[in-house]
């Protein structure tokens, strides 16, 4: 199944996710979502996973969600 939200649902689940890890990256994705407004929005994941060297990945509303490198996606 996949998940094919809305630009605020996706943006918060980006944002979800980059906020379990201290990744630099991650910190920045976060930093732009609050910055284009999203701050306080951010969902509750069922899970949460940091995959070394391939991303995030997490499930929320019953689906796989994953964020990170194109080879992994």
């Amino acid at each position: 199944k996949n998940y094919n939200g809305d630009e605020s649902t996706n943006m918060s689940i980006m944002m979800a996710l980059e906020s379990g890890t201290s990744h630099p990256i991650a910190k920045a994705m976060v930093y732009y979502g609050e910055d284009q407004g999203y701050k306080g929005k951010a969902v509750e994941l069922e899970s949460f996973a940091d995959v070394p060297g391939k991303g995030l990945q997490g499930a929320y509303q019953g689906v796989s969600v994953q964020l990170g490198h194109s080879r992994w996606m």
